[in-house]
């Protein structure tokens, strides 16, 4: 029931967006996913899978979990300047 639930919840989110065919890019559902925070142990426990998951769908052939943290503040700094 755990992994279904965190599974889930990765996935979906209150102002996820759907997607068809002819509007599903890879970028556009990997960025649907959500990073939830399940405290620094779970976190860490988990090499950062649900508080890094993002990148981890966007980067999953170039970013090894034990780099998923890092990866992700450098996104979140990263779009932020873009703003």
């Amino acid at each position: 029931f755990w992994l279904f639930m965190v599974t889930y919840l990765q996935h979906h989110s209150d102002d996820g967006k759907l997607y068809t065919d002819d509007t599903y890019t890879f970028e556009r559902g990997a960025f649907e996913t959500v990073d939830r925070d399940y405290g620094t142990w779970i976190n860490r426990m988990s090499h950062h899978m649900m508080d890094g998951h993002v990148i981890h769908h966007l980067f999953f052939e170039k970013v090894p979990h034990y780099r998923l943290e890092d990866a992700t503040k450098a996104l979140v700094t990263g779009m932020e300047q873009r703003d």
